[in-house]
């Protein structure tokens, strides 16, 4: 009796508190620490520990563990609490994923922001999503929609033909911001969508603006259409646009001409596995855009102009949740 009181006592004490914990990063702590957090402090770090990118695939599954003994199973657990888990959620089963309660966009949010989700994961969630709003893809408003952020590449290409392009025209600007998962065939699909006349019609009138709006999506674009991108088109392909495009696509339509085109830190965002693929004259013009700009992207500080802090994207896809909402109900006034 002795000797478990002395362990008790010793396992409070090494716990660390929730201030204690964002005083640091959640990594910082052993997760075997972590979870002898008492039930309050533990819940209030939730999301925070949620959001840490250091965590393991075994570690995640401990922390989950632990938030079941708090909160009950997946089938139990409140909107508020699975808008917390981040990361952690997961390490939940496909079986489990079917019994959440997705009733609380806000809770679709958080998970739609994760992106280490496998395809399977992401098309049971898509699934229980439709079913707990008791909506069809077709159905789905421009709300709904940057809600499932990473979400929606668990979609099938067929059913993502069927999202309204005015809704989705009205999402991209945050959606596009996403490195998203999607397959090619279904990237094809999203940009499919904007080239419809309810949204931004046919790229050939597409400027700098458009480009950069769209992001991501961007690299779902056929072949032909990438090929003949002029330079103010392609100023506006976002970095996040250039890596997503796939390897072969990206060797077979941009021409060494457009590549010298790029900025520094278009040419920067080119991946290893595209840069493979190119030939002799691509991979010579890439060079010389990172070579040229080299220099030049350097301020007197000694950082890129384009480094910027960003904010827990939870966070903003908040503000982005509640800007769409706000421009909706101003319409419908």
């Amino acid at each position: 009796m002795a000797s478990l009181l002395a362990v008790t006592i010793c396992d409070s004490v090494l716990a660390p508190t929730c201030n204690s914990v964002r005083n640091t990063f959640p990594s910082a702590w052993t997760v075997s620490l972590l979870i002898l957090m008492s039930d309050d402090e533990f819940t209030n770090c939730l999301e925070l520990i949620g959001q840490d990118p250091h965590f393991g695939s075994f570690e995640l599954y401990s922390l989950l563990e632990r938030v079941k003994e708090i909160h009950g199973s997946a089938a139990e657990l409140q909107p508020s609490v699975i808008g917390q888990l981040g990361r952690v959620a997961t390490s939940l089963t496909e079986e489990e994923l079917a019994q959440l309660d997705l009733s609380d966009l806000m809770a679709v949010m958080a998970l739609g922001s994760v992106w280490e989700w496998s395809d399977r994961q992401l098309s049971v969630l898509v699934t229980t999503f439709l079913r707990v709003s008791r909506s069809a893809v077709a159905e789905l408003d421009s709300v709904s929609l940057v809600a499932l952020g990473h979400l929606i590449c668990g979609i099938d290409p067929e059913d993502l033909a069927l999202i309204d392009p005015l809704q989705f025209s009205d999402a991209v600007l945050w959606i596009g911001k996403l490195s998203l998962s999607c397959s090619e065939a279904q990237l094809e699909c999203l940009a499919r969508l904007l080239t419809q006349p309810q949204a931004f019609g046919e790229v050939s009138w597409w400027g700098e603006g458009e480009f950069t709006e769209i992001g991501s999506i961007a690299a779902g674009l056929p072949d032909i259409v990438l090929s003949a991108l002029v330079k103010e088109q392609i100023e506006g392909l976002t970095t996040v646009a250039i890596a997503a495009i796939p390897p072969k696509k990206f060797a077979v339509a941009l021409s060494p001409s457009q590549i010298r085109m790029f900025s520094y830190e278009q040419g920067a965002a080119v991946t290893n596995e595209q840069y493979n693929n190119l030939n002799y004259l691509q991979k010579k013009a890439l060079s010389l855009v990172l070579t040229s700009w080299d220099k030049a992207a350097i301020d007197i500080s000694g950082r890129s102009p384009g480094t910027a802090i960003y904010g827990s994207l939870v966070e903003v896809l908040v503000c982005v949740l509640c800007s769409v909402l706000h421009i909706r109900e101003a319409a419908n006034l």
